[in-house]
């Protein structure tokens, strides 16, 4: 699942928690509970994260590296 590499992800990119929220339109109470797996986004927001958090890697990586889970 996405959501578990949120954090990593988030953190890769030099984030706080506030600072991704703010970015994407949330609170930061938000981003902690998707990334203690308490709640899911809906599409929109899922949509919003990804494209934030992926933004500067997607012309690194093909579609289907984009999408891998590792592990899986």
């Amino acid at each position: 699942m996405w959501l578990v590499n949120l954090r990593k992800l988030r953190k890769e990119k030099g984030l706080t928690q506030g600072e991704l929220a703010q970015a994407v339109g949330l609170k930061r109470y938000n981003i902690t509970n998707y990334e203690l797996g308490r709640t899911e986004p809906n599409i929109q927001t899922l949509k919003h994260l990804a494209d934030y958090i992926e933004h500067d890697k997607t012309a690194e990586k093909t579609e289907a590296e984009r999408w891998e889970t590792p592990g899986c």
